[in-house]
């Protein structure tokens, strides 16, 4: 009568079970040691060897001279066990007989002695699937059972059992079975069946297997039916609808030159050639797993790979970097999860390639800092936790840091005279000129051409106001804020409906002038100030530039009380939050700090 590989070849004694040495070792042991527990649990994924392990512990301890871990699996109770129809070694299903009822005929059946072996065995197969009150029905007897019986318990999900029951028992863990020996194996069954397979095309059935030997078994079975004596690696993947390493590697290519179109057409002819998305996401998550390793000197993937398979990553690895293949194998998970529940994975599985292949796009944060310094868009006072942001000031004080980073012993000789200036002179256009001298005598061999973006729309604004003298009192109200990479912003200290009136009609001719000069875009935005003030007609705005220099950033600040909304909604804030993940947790005044 023909049987299945799964139960034909299904291992009879400790020597035959593959990849579980670990559990074999220290059951054989403690028969030998006369130390065997009254109840184990064998845990760990499907097709490793519970159930098989469990009968094989349960005809070394019935055999006949036994307990002997060395049985002869020909011996009549061994055979019995194996045929499942010993009186003393009763196997249960725990799916189908779950409930307490069950439970209390086992445990009085339990206390009559076996038959004709030395112990009753119970194996309770998927366990877990007990209900609470089964389990605890089932505690006293496991705790003091009498000394004829053990248990055997086996489950895929150890953590839906109760931690009174585990307590109780010896735990084993299965682990999922080496690629490597799944292969071996299977070379022994081809040899024994007079089969002629490819080693290539059985490690494709040992990676779908995903370390499970069962499986293993029952695809080679389902080959050799469809294909016959004679089996190769296209063999495989036609029948179980995989793609090829070349494909793969093909794809991969496109996602890293960031080619949406052409691994969007890739991933098109993938699907059209009728392979599963959900296959296709796990082997492109295999390759990437192997050349992450590779990349990592792990030495038991060049144990695992073939040497063709060995080279194909070696030379990919060569060309791409560890970050990206981190967040690949990062951004292939997420989509896994997706897909496994989509209704329309082909669509999903498109969508995914398309988001992947912009992965190259997303810059470092260290390169990103780095280009954000050289456009000007990042302060070093930005990094200072809930210090407020005057950005006249800030530009000052950068010029200033810049001029004592050039020429550190004549800022020191004027040291006495600057620090008298600035003490005196706090108002942003006063400041702008204060800081002009100082460049001019810290730096007298730079060249004239060389002047900071303030001076140059310094200039803007002294050459519009000479041209029309009715701008020449809004321009004290236009502050410079920064130079970015294609904008130059300028705060105004007035509010949205004054700046409409009053600024609007020179807009465009500074727009203008400020292409000629910066060739980059104007943009404009107010100032942080409560517009909740009352407006200040021109008498009240130079008095307040003469208070501004005599008063030192705590005076300004509470001259201008922090107006919350347009401090939300300034550019540079936005940025510094978008780049850093942060959140405004509160806005207060830094009263006792001096200028940044």
């Amino acid at each position: 009568m023909y049987q299945v590989f799964s139960r034909k070849y299904r291992p009879r004694v400790f020597s035959e079970v593959v990849g579980q040495e670990h559990v074999v070792r220290t059951l054989k042991n403690a028969i030998q040691l006369g130390r065997v527990a009254h109840a184990y649990l064998f845990s760990g994924p499907r097709g490793t060897g519970k159930t098989t392990i469990a009968r094989i512990l349960a005809k070394s301890l019935n055999c006949t001279g036994g307990p002997n871990a060395d049985f002869d699996p020909e011996d009549p109770i061994c055979m019995d066990i194996d045929a499942g129809r010993s009186f003393d070694c009763i196997e249960i299903d725990g799916a189908s007989n779950n409930g307490v009822d069950q439970v209390r005929d086992l445990r009085e059946a339990a206390k009559s002695l076996p038959v004709q072996s030395r112990y009753k065995i119970y194996i309770i197969d998927e366990v877990h699937m007990l209900t609470q009150a089964a389990f605890n029905a089932l505690l006293k007897i496991l705790e003091e059972p009498p000394e004829h019986v053990k248990f055997i318990f086996a489950t895929t999900e150890p953590y839906k059992i109760p931690s009174t029951v585990t307590s109780r028992c010896q735990r084993f863990h299965f682990k999922r079975i080496p690629r490597r020996l799944i292969v071996d194996h299977l070379q022994k069954i081809c040899l024994q069946e007079n089969i002629e397979a490819d080693r290539k095309a059985l490690e494709v059935i040992a990676d779908i297997s995903e370390g499970a030997l069962r499986d293993a078994e029952v695809a080679l079975d389902q080959l050799i039916s469809f294909y016959g004596e004679k089996i190769d690696q296209s063999c495989v993947q036609e029948m179980f609808g995989l793609v090829g390493l070349d494909s793969l590697c093909c794809l991969l290519s496109h996602l890293n030159r960031g080619d949406s179109l052409q691994a969007l057409k890739e991933a098109h002819t993938l699907l059209e050639s009728g392979k599963d998305p959900i296959s296709l996401v796990r082997e492109f998550r295999n390759l990437l797993h192997n050349i992450a390793l590779f990349m990592a000197s792990v030495e038991t993937v060049r144990l695992e790979l073939d040497p063709e398979e060995l080279d194909r990553v070696q030379f990919i690895s060569k060309q791409l970097s560890v970050p990206f293949v981190i967040n690949l194998l990062d951004a292939i998970d997420g989509w896994e999860n997706k897909l496994r529940y989509a209704l329309h994975k082909e669509v999903l599985f498109e969508i995914a390639i398309l988001e992947l292949s912009q992965l190259k796009e997303k810059v470092g944060l260290e390169e990103l800092l780095a280009q954000w310094r050289t456009a000007g868009g990042i302060k070093e006072s930005l990094t200072k936790e809930k210090e407020p942001l005057s950005s006249p000031l800030l530009a000052a004080q950068e010029e200033k840091n810049l001029s004592q980073a050039v020429n550190p012993s004549a800022h020191k000789d004027n040291h006495s005279s600057s620090s008298t200036e600035k003490q005196s002179v706090t108002s942003p256009i006063a400041e702008i000129d204060v800081q002009k001298k100082e460049q001019d005598v810290v730096l007298p061999a730079e060249p004239q051409s060389s002047i900071s973006p303030i001076e140059q729309w310094n200039k803007i604004v002294k050459s519009v106001s000479e041209e029309m003298a009715e701008f020449k009192p809004i321009a004290e109200k236009l502050h410079f804020y920064e130079l970015r990479s294609e904008e130059l912003i300028i705060q105004y200290e007035m509010t949205q409906q004054d700046f409409s009136k009053l600024v609007s009609p020179f807009q465009n001719l500074l727009a203008q002038e400020v292409k000629k000069v910066f060739d980059k875009k104007l943009s404009f935005y107010p100032l942080h100030f409560n517009s909740t003030q009352p407006a200040k007609t021109e008498s009240s705005t130079q008095s307040k530039r003469k208070s501004y220099s005599t008063q030192n950033k705590k005076n300004i600040s509470n001259n201008f009380p922090i107006d919350e909304t347009a401090l939300k909604n300034d550019p540079l804030i936005k940025d510094a939050l978008e780049l850093f993940k942060g959140r405004i947790s509160n806005i207060e005044n830094r009263k006792d700090e001096g200028i940044p």
